[in-house]
């Protein structure tokens, strides 16, 4: 299999970053490692692991396109006029088997298995700290677990798709190998991931030097995530409330709040995050260059609506003007601080900030959605009202957070959506919700709706997949030759 060759070859190759566990944060790539010659000390291995770090940090993942492709999709962005052909494709839903989005994500995400794979596969034959190699293991299987999840959930119709999730997933690739997958069942998928995090958290210990790595709660975090997107209602509360109760994250409010999206900032509600640095990608020059002034995608107007301009601490955090007098708005969530901040506070790499991937805020969110499916209404109002009480200044749940029934459901899906605005959650909710996509009156894009269930909500498996794998299946609408 051709593509799949490709990525095996290149993800071979480790980045290095570290050469102590006293300073992994510095994450320099130097030198390239192979899987045969170049992990035979427990150091070794740890340079290995940063490797898929920096794999999770590339702009063709969590650096730039696993987030910029899913918001482009969604009902959150619109085209700005200054844009010559950015991402056209996706936002348009013109895009095939051939268009480079998809193969990007494919490739790239396969490749952070096989850099996981490689160290799952032979940690256990080094010499050193048990402890230490349980922590390297237990990192590698929750980043395993990730790249999985994230491509079943492009790759793959929604878990409820089937009665038993028996339709197609994605190759599941536990062993570092060249050869021609097949596609595994999303409840295989599903089934691996759960066990991948499960596995971690128990070999993981909680360190006290996150949210730059990942930990037990991170891996229940992502538990609670995924179980979430799997229906299993119970487990998703089950995981969330691990989470909140273990009382090291808070939600924060005012400027707190604001300080998360710098690139330097102390906060209490981060759960895990990526470290960019200066030679990594900028994730906010896809929304808004301020480097040349060019803006690729604007908020929607339907998406500003929903804010409360004045007291919702999110609206100045994510959205703001370029310069006075401008009609447009322009996305500042990525810009290393909002713009009101003072110069000399914003990061000197245009666009560069750390990528939040786990939050305490969406721990709430999944159990309020929980608790209405498993018809807990006031347990769910309670967590809704907790995010809405420490983002908007002057909510009162009392008079403001008392929906029911659809209303409540709604209000659950909106706040996901201020919330989680431009993270990449969006499309994915929309998917997975059984919900159309509707832009308003300022799309500018050759088709501006998507029908509940489209074809299109679920992505094309890369035109080299079928060069050499005869197992390869491609997915329903899209031409496989």
């Amino acid at each position: 299999m051709a593509g799949m060759k490709k990525i095996w070859m290149f993800a071979i190759c480790l980045t290095i970053g570290l050469s102590s566990c006293d300073d992994f944060l510095e994450l320099s790539p130097t030198d390239l490692l192979t899987d045969d010659n170049a992990l035979v000390t427990l150091d070794d291995f740890r340079q290995a692991l940063n490797g898929c770090y920096s794999g999770l940090t590339s702009g063709a993942y969590y650096g730039g396109a696993y987030i910029v492709v899913a918001d482009r999709m969604s009902d959150d962005l619109r085209r700005s006029s200054e844009n010559l052909g950015e991402g056209v494709q996706m936002h348009s839903y013109t895009f095939n088997a051939s268009t480079a989005e998809p193969a990007t994500l494919w490739t790239q995400l396969y490749s952070v298995i096989n850099r996981a794979n490689i160290i799952i596969g032979k940690i256990d034959e080094v010499e050193g700290s048990q402890g230490a190699k349980n922590s390297i293991k237990g990192q590698a299987l929750f980043i395993r677990a990730l790249a999985h999840f994230d491509l079943v959930r492009y790759f793959a119709e929604p878990y409820d798709a089937t009665p038993d999730a028996s339709h197609l997933g994605v190759p599941v690739m536990t062993q570092s190998m060249i050869g021609q997958p097949a596609r595994n069942t999303v409840a295989t998928v599903y089934d691996q991931v759960i066990e991948d995090l499960l596995n971690a958290r128990s070999l993981m210990v909680e360190t006290g030097i996150g949210p730059y790595r990942a930990t037990p709660l991170a891996a229940t975090a992502l538990l609670a995530r995924v179980s979430l997107y799997a229906h299993d209602w119970e487990a998703a509360k089950q995981y969330a409330t691990e989470v909140i109760n273990s009382g090291v994250w808070t939600l924060a409010t005012g400027d707190l709040y604001r300080n998360i999206w710098t690139t330097a900032e102390l906060n209490n509600e981060v759960i895990f995050k990526l470290m960019m640095l200066q030679n990594n990608a900028a994730i906010g020059q896809n929304y808004w260059s301020q480097s040349n002034d060019i803006v690729s995608f604007n908020p929607t107007q339907d998406l500003i609506n929903i804010y409360d301009q004045v007291n919702d601490v999110r609206f100045k955090s994510f959205i703001g003007i370029r310069q006075p007098n401008d009609p447009d708005n322009v996305v500042t969530k990525y810009r290393g601080a909002p713009l009101d901040y003072p110069l000399d506070q914003r990061p000197p790499i245009d666009g560069l900030t750390d990528i939040k991937i786990l939050r305490l805020s969406e721990m709430y969110l999944i159990r309020a959605e929980a608790h209405f499916e498993l018809e807990d209404q006031t347990a769910a109002r309670n967590d809704l009202n907790a995010v809405r009480v420490a983002r908007i200044a002057t909510f009162n749940p009392a008079t403001d957070g008392n929906e029911s029934g659809s209303a409540l459901a709604n209000a659950i899906m909106i706040e996901r959506r201020r919330e989680l605005a431009f993270e990449g959650h969006r499309w994915h909710d929309l998917k997975r919700k059984g919900l159309p996509i509707i832009r308003g009156a300022d799309c500018s894009a050759t088709q501006c709706e998507l029908e509940a269930g489209d074809y299109r909500f679920t992505l094309p498996i890369p035109q080299v997949e079928f060069s050499g794998n005869v197992n390869m299946v491609q997915n329903p609408g899209y031409d496989a030759n």
